[in-house]
């Protein structure tokens, strides 16, 4: 059994002339490090895309016992994501004794590019009063919306067929 760190191992003979073999044992208990685990990121997205291609530095990793002997990552830039996240983004660092180290960031992908509305151009509507109650029903087409990424909920104050007794504001959201 060795100690971590670098053992020298020394064969000889009690015969004179004879030469000797020696040889190194390292033994390797530290993990690798990184030197450069990117921070997380946060990106948008653009005019009628839900993804963004998000691209970062690829970290690197040194070992001061046995080198590196293989980096594996979860995603290689430039790689593409959806709305949404977190998405973790890993890089496993091994050494050649086994000792590992890991990097790991999040991407996050907003969509902060509003829905489109149309069809919200109605002119004012004015109704006669035919009950004699001050007030009337008023109809017209709602209006719709659509967002490139996303279904679109619209609410709104009133709906077509409601009865007004005054003058009152329809608001769509």
């Amino acid at each position: 059994t060795f100690e971590a760190g670098v053992s020298t191992v020394t064969y000889s003979t009690t015969t004179p002339g004879i030469d000797e073999c020696s040889f190194t044992v390292t033994v390797d208990d530290v993990a690798p490090v990184f030197n450069n685990c990117p921070d997380s990121i946060t990106t948008f997205v653009g005019e009628n895309n839900c993804q963004a291609t998000v691209s970062w530095d690829v970290p690197m990793a040194t070992d001061a016992d046995c080198g590196i002997a293989l980096i594996i990552p979860s995603n290689s830039p430039p790689t593409t994501f959806p709305v949404g996240g977190p998405f973790t983004v890993s890089y496993v660092a091994l050494d050649s004794a086994g000792n590992q180290a890991v990097c790991a960031f999040d991407i996050n992908v907003l969509d902060t590019i509003a829905p489109v509305v149309s069809g919200c151009t109605p002119n004012d509507i004015v109704v006669s009063d035919l009950s004699g109650t001050c007030g009337g029903t008023a109809t017209w087409t709602p209006p719709s919306a659509n967002d490139a990424c996303t279904g679109v909920d619209v609410t709104s104050t009133h709906v077509p067929g409601d009865t007004f007794l005054v003058t009152t504001t329809v608001t769509y959201t």
